[in-house]
């Protein structure tokens, strides 16, 4: 009886520690088509990501939850998920790249993801990840028409530095 008593709770405790890894997934069945087709819904759940507006229950949980998911790449979320992030990502990189940019720096300003995730995004399909990033940049360097300051100047390089090296 002892030993029954012993395997039910060791189950038990494995079973506490497996659901712990993976991310919820009561938020799996949001229409995500819904959000990125309209600007209005869009626009909250980013404004949520970078601190400008609230968030609801779903965007509360994607913030707390995305650097971790970075961090572990995607480590706990499930199959679902994934192909949900790719298909935020796409549309972020081909038809949003301001606040693809915006998400970035808050996330990932050293682009230390952007780099380590590079293969991994090719595998899946998202190819101008990081060539979409950089035109960004160089868009918002040429638009410039007051004179740069020095360490303005800087910066902009470094990021196309940044960008030539993730593009080699």
């Amino acid at each position: 009886m002892k030993f029954l008593t012993i395997v039910v709770a060791v189950v038990l405790m494995t079973v506490a520690v497996i659901a712990e890894e993976q991310y919820t997934t009561k938020f799996d069945n949001i229409d995500v088509d819904e959000i990125l087709a309209s600007d209005r819904l869009f626009d909250n759940y980013f404004k949520c990501l970078v601190d400008e507006g609230k968030c609801t229950p779903e965007g509360r949980e994607l913030k707390k939850r995305l650097p971790d998911a970075l961090e572990t790449a995607c480590a706990k979320c499930n199959d679902k998920q994934k192909a949900t992030i790719d298909k935020v990502i796409r549309f972020l990189t081909e038809k949003k790249p301001e606040q693809w940019k915006a998400l970035q720096a808050k996330y990932d300003p050293s682009g230390e993801y952007l780099k380590k995730y590079r293969s991994e995004a090719e595998k899946r399909g998202i190819k101008n990840l990081f060539k979409k990033h950089c035109f960004v940049i160089v868009d918002e360097w040429k638009r410039k028409s007051e004179p740069l300051h020095i360490k303005s100047m800087r910066n902009i390089r470094w990021n196309i530095l940044l960008c030539a090296m993730l593009n080699e």
